[in-house]
This record gives C-alpha cells, sequence and structure tokens, in this order.
C-alpha cells in the first residue's frame, strides 16, 4: 500500500492552496517499504487571495535501528540551581516513550535489569523503582553525589564531597551549592561504595565520577596525582591507582566489553568526546565544533554512545558510533541538571507497552492541544503546524526539541519559530522516517501522514 506524505500551506482562513496526487512509482519492495512522495501542485483561488507555491516536501531518510536500551537522564525546569526543579526521565534509545519518573533527584543510574533508580539529591543517596515508586535515601551524607550501580547489581559507587570546602562553605555539589566566585577550594573528594540496601559502606579512594568495569574488579574515576590530572583506575577492593590518561579528562564511563573507556575532556575550552583504551593507549577524539559534548555513556551492545549537546540549538540526546561516526540525535530539549558533573545512564532492557501513557509528554508540561475545528491563532513572531494522523494507529513524532503523541484520526497544532525544523516520526508500518520542514511566519503548514 502506499504510503503518501502530504504538506499544505493554509492562509488566510486556513484555505488550501495546494494538493497532493499519488505518485507512479513502482510499488516498494515488501521487506524495504519507501515512502511515496508527491509534491502539492496550486489550483485556482479566489482571487482575493494570493498563491503561495507550496512548500518542498522534506527528504525522508530512515535513521540507524537505536539499541534495545531504556536511558536515564536528568532534566531541570529553569533554575538548575535549586533542588526543586529538577527531575529524572527514563525513555527507550529508539526515541520513544520519555517520560519523568522523579521530581527532585539528578545523577541517575539505572540497575542492570532496568527495574530500580539510583540517583542524587542534595541530602544524599536514593534508591527508587524505575516509575518513581519507593523512593528510598541510602546514603544519608550531604555532598554524596554522581552514584553508578554495578553490573552485576551487587554495589553502588559514588563520590563523597562532604569534606570539600570553598569560601568557607562545604561545597555539596555545583548545582546544589554553587562555588563562590574567586573562592578556593580545599579538602578531598573520596569516592565510597555501598550495596544498595544501604550497608557496607566503605571508602575506596581520592577521586571523583567513578564507573565501573564490567567485570566489577576495577573502577574508573578522574583525580589528581601530584600535578598530574585525568582518568585513573583502581582495584575495587582497594590498591593504588593506575594511570589512564594525563589530559585534564573527566567523567568517564566503562565499555561494556571492558576494552575502552569513554570520557570528556576540553579542547580549545570546549568539552569533548574522547575514547580510550583501558591501558592508556589509543587515545582517541570522537567530537570536535564550538559546542559542548558531555555527559557520554555506552549501550549496552557497544554498538553507541549516548551523550548530551546543545549543537542544534537546545540540549538534546544524541547518540555517535564508538569510532566517532554517525552522531544522530534522540531526544529534543531536556535541559541537564549539570552537564559538567552527570552521564545519561543506559540498561539493556525494554519498558513494557502499558509503561507510559498515551498522550503526548513534554518537558514543558504542556500537552499540545488536540484539533478538531479551526486552527487556534498562531502567537507573534511563531508560525505553524498542523499534523495530522490518518493512521489508525498513533502516531509519534519529534519536531522542534519537542515530543507528541497523535491518536488515529486527529490533528494536533504546533508553533515553531520560523524557518528549518527537523523532525524524526515514528510511522506505523514504517519505522522511524526523518527530514525537514519549512516553517513560515504567521502561516499554517498542515503535515498529513497517511496510509
Amino acid at each position: 500500500m502506499k504510503r503518501i506524505l502530504c504538506i499544505l500551506l493554509f492562509v488566510a482562513g486556513f484555505a488550501a492552496l495546494g494538493a497532493c496526487q499519488p505518485s507512479t512509482a513502482s510499488p516498494p519492495v515488501q521487506s524495504q517499504p519507501k515512502v511515496v512522495e508527491t509534491r502539492a501542485e496550486p489550483t485556482r483561488a479566489p482571487s482575493a487571495l494570493t498563491l503561495v507555491p507550496p512548500p518542498t516536501l522534506p527528504n525522508l531518510s530512515p535513521t540507524p535501528v537505536a539499541p534495545r536500551d531504556i536511558i536515564a537522564y536528568s532534566q531541570c525546569d529553569g533554575k538548575c540551581d535549586l533542588p526543586e526543579a529538577t527531575h529524572i526521565w527514563v525513555a527507550n534509545a529508539d526515541g520513544s516513550g520519555a517520560r519523568k519518573i522523579v521530581d527532585l533527584g539528578a545523577a541517575p543510574s539505572l540497575s542492570p535489569d532496568g527495574l530500580k533508580v539510583v540517583f542524587e539529591f542534595s541530602d544524599g543517596i536514593y534508591v527508587a523503582n524505575r516509575d518513581g515508586a519507593n523512593r528510598t535515601r541510602i546514603v544519608a551524607t550531604t555532598g554524596a553525589a554522581v552514584p553508578e550501580w554495578s553490573r552485576d547489581g551487587k554495589w553502588i559507587v559514588f563520590a563523597d564531597r562532604s569534606g570539600l570546602r570553598a569560601g568557607g562553605r562545604v561545597v555539596q555539589k555545583a548545582a546544589w551549592s554553587r562555588v563562590p566566585e574567586g573562592a578556593a577550594v580545599s579538602g578531598n573528594i573520596f569516592i565510597k561504595l555501598v550495596a544498595p540496601d544501604g550497608t557496607q559502606l566503605r571508602t575506596l579512594t581520592v577521586g571523583n565520577h567513578p564507573t565501573w568495569s564490567p567485570d566489577g574488579k576495577a573502577i574508573a574515576f578522574n583525580t589528581c596525582v601530584g600535578s598530574m590530572c585525568g582518568i585513573y583506575r583502581v582495584n575495587a577492593e582497594g590498591g593504588e591507582p593506575t594511570r589512564v590518561t594525563d589530559d585534564n579528562g573527566a567523567i568517564p564511563n566503562w565499555s561494556p566489553d571492558g576494552k575502552q573507556i569513554s570520557y570528556q575532556a576540553d579542547v580549545n575550552g570546549i568539552k569533548q568526546l574522547f575514547v580510550v583504551n583501558a591501558d592508556g593507549a589509543g587515545k582517541k577524539q570522537l567530537t570536535s565544533g564550538n559546542q559542548l559534548h558531555v555527559s557520554a555513556t555506552w549501550s549496552a551492545d557497544g554498538k553507541s554512545i549516548y551523550y548530551r549537546s546543545p549543537e542544534a540549538g537546545s540540549w538534546d540526546i544524541w547518540a555517535i558510533n564508538p569510532d566517532g561516526s554517525n552522531p544522530r540525535k534522540i531526544y529534543g530539549d531536556y535541559p541537564p541538571v549539570d552537564w559538567g558533573d552527570e552521564k545519561i545512564s543506559a540498561s539493556a532492557a525494554t519498558l513494557p507497552g502499558d509503561f507510559f501513557p498515551t498522550q503526548a509528554i513534554i518537558p514543558t508540561r504542556t500537552p499540545p492541544p488536540t484539533i478538531s475545528g479551526e486552527l487556534p491563532p498562531i502567537p507573534s513572531g511563531l508560525g505553524g503546524l498542523a499534523i495530522v494522523n490518518r493512521y489508525v494507529q498513533e502516531l509519534e513524532i519529534e519536531i522542534g526539541g519537542k515530543f507528541y503523541r497523535i491518536q488515529p484520526h486527529t490533528r494536533i497544532a504546533v508553533h515553531l519559530p520560523p524557518g528549518r525544523q527537523t523532525y524524526s516520526a515514528g510511522v506505523p508500518g514504517r519505522g522511524r522516517l526523518s527530514g525537514e520542514i519549512q516553517v513560515q511566519l504567521g502561516k499554517y503548514l498542515e503535515v498529513v501522514f497517511e496510509e
């Protein structure tokens, strides 16, 4: 069956100025279906209207298949240094099903089975179910931060900053207690281990941002030994740390096969992502440019690295191959609580189909209107999209950094700045498709998904 994406430009009175006609292209191969595109052609209109040429249809291309992971990440509303503005979300790594699970929390790490999450707050470390239920504090230490679950689920490692002082006061964490301007920082940050029930707490070494090796025998972290700062690793039972890099790198994450460690470091004053072999050889820079690339973590299969970057105009979650190829955006517009202190977390699990509500979930907490009649006025300085789902199944689309779920045979209005906007849509029977749409100032563009 042919799939047609029709785009019509609406002007005064929302009168249609174009119509879609089916393409005469040959039927697609069943195992690899293709989208049949048609261009809108102008028709005669009343003399009171000015004909506007229809925009070019988006260039649809399938996106790479994403790993079947759950990812967890922080998000803040407005002022990220306010604890009450911090939240934790979980989502599927294929770009679907984002849901907020925790208010008052940051720096999440999923358990290996994906059923629980450990995270920090201003008064310690907490564990909760992946839906946010049964929140329990397991470390009641102000300054406990950036926890990570071991791969066997038996231990949690974290950084204890309760002894760190700046300008005469305790520095808990950047997001909870900002360091005074120009203040000298003194004291140490300790890496500690604790069981998930809060027992067996012990100190391992001096360092920050710990991450487990997949076999649970070692922990990588960033620290300074004398004047040599960078990534180090240490036996999980204790001992002398071994230097991996000397480039002031930070926030490491161990690959699932144990062979490499990802981390971030400055390049011309901008944080970029690197990988290095666990023995310190084979260092490779993955990202570049004048935008931040931070908070990296490996997918469970080791074929992708998730990270955060504002390079597309908002704080988005991306994935990239471990060799630095194929960067692609997964989620849009989720400002991190503290990009310089956190990682994304990934677990090789899938979320049940009934885990997420069916309505659209947007970080702004303002659901998109469902349109049944006339389209609402377009706010000043913006353009409009009227997105129509004529399938008998739900349509999921990400555009302008926001996610929407459109019920069958309904239409929603979306208002965006004028110009090119990228989108990614989960089309029934077609997988994920992506492309661009030209949004025009003060006018509606109707985007129709239909069979």
